[in-house]
């Protein structure tokens, strides 16, 4: 009976020990471990059994020697069936707690793996961002340059003198007027401009045709007078020359 007792403690210490990874990992006994413990409630209620058929034979009925002997090897068969299914429960176990450790690993370098990915794509982040920045700067930088040269260009435009517009025309004398007589002799003509000029303009003249008697060709042409209303040109000739007609073309701008 001791022995009985011994088979069954041991029994229940193994399967204790082989069902610890699934109480830790689920709460929960597995579904093999609650048969092997049915298995040994049953051959615990044998070795009851036995004990209480001891008993009786110590009490009024004297076992003989065979029947005790099928009792113990009823129930050393039944534990051992026990054991065997305890083993074969440790060795399931084993390979399923195994095989949750390597899938634990896998997952965990799988997360390393996509952790460094993650540290990697950041550490572009910050270079590109880095890179952008440093450009954007450097187009600012020149953005202000070209700024202030053009505000100095505009206030140097502000300050110099410029031609605002300018207006032309066409001046001639009478016919003959200039044609008889001797020594010097001109004649005024003027021209009065489309719309006034803020400033004064500069005036300039030419000659564009001449009618002359053949001989000496003598004949001046210059500006006398310059308003922002208009101007005054002079046409002129001296000595014996016979000036039938001069044309004369004026600019002014201002």
């Amino acid at each position: 009976m001791l022995f009985v007792v011994f088979l069954i403690a041991a029994s229940c210490n193994a399967a204790s020990e082989a069902s610890t990874p699934w109480d830790l990992d689920s709460g929960a006994v597995p579904p093999a471990s609650r048969s092997v413990q049915q298995q040994l409630q049953g051959a615990l209620q044998t070795a009851d059994i036995v004990d209480t058929q001891l008993v009786e034979s110590g009490s009024g009925h004297v076992a003989s020697p065979s029947e005790a002997t099928d009792l113990l090897v009823a129930d050393s068969q039944s534990m051992q069936s026990v054991l065997e299914q305890l083993q074969a429960e440790m060795l399931h176990l084993q390979t399923e707690v195994g095989t949750k450790e390597q899938m634990f690993l896998a997952e965990i370098q799988h997360l390393q793996a996509d952790d460094q990915a993650m540290q990697a794509e950041i550490q572009q982040l910050q270079h590109d961002t880095t890179a952008k920045d440093q450009m954007y700067q450097a187009e600012i930088q020149q953005l202000h340059t070209e700024m202030a040269r053009k505000d100095q260009r505009t206030q140097d435009l502000e300050q110099r003198d410029y031609i605002e517009r300018c207006e032309s025309g066409d001046l001639t004398i009478p016919n003959g007027v200039l044609t008889y007589g001797a020594g010097a002799r001109h004649r005024d003509v003027t021209a009065t401009f489309s719309r006034a000029f803020r400033t004064t303009p500069v005036v300039t003249v030419g000659l564009t045709q001449l009618d002359h008697y053949a001989g000496e060709t003598r004949v001046t042409a210059s500006v006398v007078s310059v308003s922002t209303t208009g101007l005054t040109v002079r046409i002129g000739t001296w000595a014996s020359s016979q000036l039938y007609n001069a044309y004369v073309h004026w600019m002014a701008c201002a």
